[in-house]
């Protein structure tokens, strides 16, 4: 099964968030990197020590790669919202992912220098 996401980075401030429609071939014009790849790992932590906000680490297997290449065989990425301990936060229009699936990413980084898609 494909996943194709691309997604737009809020800060805590912002009531709404704005996601832009974008054609395959936009997708992969933005994007560094479009691989096909397996989850093998999902974690959630607050992203800073007032744990103000949840983010979510998920770890790929690169099964193979479309547009870029890293010598590493997995790729990792961040997306806003998860869960931790009690607490859980949802970002409307971020992915789901769960650990065996099968997907083809497209990857970029957000301001920080983390990869996001």
């Amino acid at each position: 099964m494909a996943i194709l996401v691309f997604l737009f980075w809020t800060t805590p401030n912002v009531v709404s968030s704005l996601r832009e429609k974008l054609s395959l071939e936009q997708l992969t014009i933005r994007s560094h990197s479009v691989a096909r790849v397996k989850v093998t790992r999902i974690w959630s932590e607050f992203s800073d020590q007032d744990k103000r906000e949840i983010i979510t680490f998920i770890s790929f297997q690169v099964r193979e790669f479309a547009k870029g290449h890293t010598p590493e065989p997995t790729v990792s990425i961040v997306i806003p919202g998860g869960s931790v301990g009690d607490l859980a936060t949802y970002v409307a229009g971020t992915p789901s992912f769960f650990v065996g699936e099968e997907a083809i990413i497209f990857v970029t980084n957000d301001n920080k220098g983390r990869a996001i898609i």
